[in-house]
């Protein structure tokens, strides 16, 4: 119980502060709306998580909908999984990542919902589960039900759009470090906590009593919420400054008003949602879109489309470039730089190939010669000739002939 508290109380968090006690009344086995907020309380109890202990589950959160995947993601979520997971409906990016895999390598999907309902979590590995949603291979959609705080919206935009319920909460972007000044209860206890730490090393312990200390763990805290806001701007392709000054500063926002600023990008039911997309999935399987007509359609996305196909295909050009002259092989390497698919390896092996065809065919060549002059040599009386530990002098052509085949001058 103590690592775990430790745990909790010396990392970064992207989560609700109330969630947050949440967590510290599980690890500490108090009752978990102990300390809580009287309303908050009461939507812990009416959302009707698993939070007592010993209330083991199978870890189940896939569904299919016909050509829709769904990822459930609820509760808090911290990086990995272990007996927080099993007892008190915490979830770990770690299983999210595993269910998500399952649902990518299903070819009868088309479309991966996340249907997310948490106040976020452990910062760590928040910013890489991120990334491998965007760069999935399938179109992810997020769906917010009642909420998408902190790590989970991180999360969230980083899918292709994001829907969320007319009651849900959106936002909460920032980050939190929750420590614990344990000195005065340790005094009280008659207990003294001495840290030595090397003299190289003065900031690895800052004190958090003083504004020295305090100001660096701000520093901490400035800096992935750099990243958490530069992230969003980037998924949701505004500015930073949009982020910064219209995305709720940290606040939460009912869906309508976050819809209002581009933080999502409607409001549905979940039912509604899974309807939307399967008819979507059904209409484009049925018909051949133009690529105008796709362009007129989907303005965004064509143009997101377009970008990342011209900077793909500038970065493929310059690895091939990088690669350096391939004297002789110039024509190949032009051939393939300009036909829009081969790669820099690809450009490796095919000269590779070339260059051990061309000494193949020098070497049947060389073997021609030789048996020509084996020949010659055969036709004027000298097969029989045998080589000596000093080499004859040429008597005449063939002799001449002979050693060169030999080795000799």
């Amino acid at each position: 119980m103590i690592y775990l508290l430790t745990k909790l109380t010396s990392k970064p968090w992207l989560m609700e502060a109330e969630w947050f006690k949440v967590m510290t009344n599980i690890i500490t086995r108090k009752d978990i709306t102990s300390n809580l907020e009287t309303t908050f309380a009461k939507q812990i109890e009416k959302r009707a998580l698993s939070l007592k202990e010993g209330s083991k589950k199978e870890l189940n959160f896939v569904e299919k909908r016909g050509n829709i995947g769904v990822l459930n993601i609820t509760g808090p979520i911290v990086r990995y999984g272990g007996m927080m997971e099993l007892s008190a409906n915490v979830r770990s990016l770690e299983t999210y990542s595993e269910e998500f895999k399952i649902l990518e390598n299903d070819h009868t999907i088309d479309t991966i919902v996340l249907n997310i309902d948490s106040p976020g979590g452990e910062a760590a590995g928040i910013a890489e589960f991120a990334t491998y949603i965007r760069n999935s291979k399938k179109k992810v959609v997020a769906f917010i039900d009642d909420l998408g705080a902190s790590a989970a919206y991180w999360i969230a935009s980083a899918t292709k759009e994001i829907y969320a319920s007319q009651t849900a909460f959106v936002g909460s972007i920032g980050v939190v470090f929750t420590l614990v000044n344990d000195a005065k209860k340790l005094k009280k206890e008659g207990l003294e906590k001495i840290e030595i730490v090397s003299t190289q090393s003065p900031k690895k312990r800052p004190d958090i009593s003083s504004d020295e200390g305090k100001n660096q763990i701000q520093t901490w805290a400035d800096d992935l919420g750099k990243k958490f806001i530069t992230s969003v701007a980037k998924y949701r392709r505004v500015s930073e400054d949009t982020v910064l000054e219209k995305f709720g500063q940290g606040d939460l926002l009912i869906a309508d008003k976050a819809k209002d600023v581009g933080m999502i990008d409607g409001i549905s039911t979940f039912e509604g949602l899974i309807k939307k997309l399967q008819k979507q999935g059904a209409k484009m399987s049925n018909s051949t879109m133009s690529m105008q007509d796709f362009k007129a359609q989907n303005p965004s996305l064509f143009d997101e489309i377009f970008k990342a196909g011209a900077t793909a295909e500038r970065e493929r050009i310059q690895d091939i470039e990088n690669l350096g002259n391939f004297t002789g092989y110039e024509e190949i390497v032009k051939n393939m730089k300009f036909d829009g698919k081969s790669t820099a390896e690809a450009v490796e092996l095919a000269v590779f190939r070339a260059e051990r065809e061309k000494k193949m065919k020098v070497k049947d060549e060389f073997l021609d010669d030789g048996k020509k002059a084996a020949a010659l040599l055969a036709e004027a009386g000298m097969a029989g000739i045998e080589e000596k530990s000093q080499k004859p002098k040429a008597s005449s052509i063939y002799d001449a002939v002979l050693n060169s085949f030999k080795g000799g001058k």
